[in-house]
């Protein structure tokens, strides 16, 4: 027997307010934009567009993982 995994689709809605609460969350709480000279205002337009488009939670993840990974940090993941 094959076990399949299924990934249920997710809202844009809902996208939309997980991917706001992280962006947010990082915006306050991140200390090393400037010093790193990340503009995080344009990570978010970048990111956002292409998060709400993601057709199951995976690759919600992945948009997400790309957007983090720009800030060369292997504390944040």
């Amino acid at each position: 027997m094959k076990i399949a995994l299924l990934e249920p689709n997710v809202s844009p809605q809902l996208l939309a307010k997980a991917f706001d609460a992280l962006w947010e969350e990082m915006d306050r709480n991140y200390s090393y934009f400037e010093l790193k000279k990340i503009d995080w205002n344009q990570l978010r337009d970048q990111f956002r567009p292409r998060a709400l488009e993601a057709n199951t939670a995976r690759q919600f993840v992945d948009v997400l993982d790309e957007m983090l990974s720009n800030l060369h940090d292997g504390h944040v993941w």
